[in-house]
């Protein structure tokens, strides 16, 4: 996922120019990023109401699934701003990704911008990770995370893929506080790490690793994720490492 780019009123990276993020190019070395505290729900969903000025303007929806040896992630982001009956911004955003082994091996994006449509497919290759996105292609690491959020190992790299623009986005990560954020009909404990650089956002993380908000800057306003309450399990609880 992406959020909204701030320098150009564009939708998720989760980022930097529009509504959501920004740029960067792609660098030949390696990292090892962990893999252990990526945690997978037990209900198999993770879903947020995604506020602006207290109000609603759409939702995030992550759905796991197993298929054989792959943990399958899809990714569904509605939003619209409405001024006066009209619609000021509006995006879409559906990514499914595939991971296996503690990597993703692929994933397929399609995003509508405001009106402005983009496509970005990856694959796990003998090469390194292939994109093919609106910038061009590109080769990232083979143990690239993603801007997808909910794999807590993003919070101890420098750097992970735009799934929205198919460019690497590098910055720092900085642990803040424990703290009672709002989340599933109440509060709820969270972990803040602050990212700065081509991502500019807040990302709280639960006991168990699990994403359970997020929190940045568009147009003057700012955006808050706020958890919806699951109810019951469809998946064995378990670490994806």
């Amino acid at each position: 996922m992406a959020i909204f780019d701030k320098d150009r009123g564009r939708g998720p990276i989760m980022p930097r120019r529009g509504f959501m993020v920004g740029a960067a190019a792609v660098a030949g070395m390696a990292m090892t990023p962990p893999r252990a505290g990526a945690a997978v729900p037990a209900s198999g969903r993770i879903a947020f109401d995604v506020l602006r000025g207290g109000g609603s303007i759409g939702s995030h929806v992550l759905t796991f699934s197993q298929d054989g040896d792959d943990l399958v992630v899809d990714v569904a982001i509605d939003l619209r701003v409405r001024i006066a009956l009209i619609t000021a911004f509006s995006y879409t955003h559906r990514n499914t990704e595939r991971w296996r082994d503690g990597r993703v091996v692929s994933i397929d994006t399609v995003t509508e911008d405001n009106g402005r449509d983009l496509q970005v497919t990856g694959q796990a290759t003998e090469e390194g990770f292939v994109v093919e996105g609106p910038e061009g292609r590109i080769v990232a690491p083979p143990d690239i995370l993603t801007t997808s959020y909910w794999n807590k190992g993003i919070t101890q790299v420098d750097r992970a893929l735009d799934t929205q623009n198919g460019i690497i986005r590098e910055f720092a990560v900085t642990q803040g506080p424990r703290e009672l954020i709002d989340g599933d009909g109440g509060r709820i404990p969270g972990q803040r790490f602050r990212f700065d650089g081509e991502l500019n956002l807040d990302v709280w993380y639960g006991a168990e690793d699990e994403w359970v908000s997020l929190a940045f800057e568009a147009r003057g306003s700012e955006i808050v994720y706020e958890r919806i309450r699951q109810v019951g399990s469809i998946l064995p609880p378990r670490t994806f490492a």
